[in-house]
């Protein structure tokens, strides 16, 4: 899907700057990623 459309092999997230959210936040955004985001590469 994605990657034969852009001809991607991976790709690389940030979640959090050095002035970004706290680390609870950002274990939160990560969760959140794995729950709703990653399922739909698998489709």
């Amino acid at each position: 899907m994605y990657g034969h459309e852009y001809d991607v092999d991976y790709v690389i997230m940030r979640f959090r700057l050095p002035a970004g959210p706290e680390r609870e936040r950002m274990l939160d955004c990560i969760r959140l990623f794995g729950e709703e985001v990653l399922p739909r590469f698998h489709d």
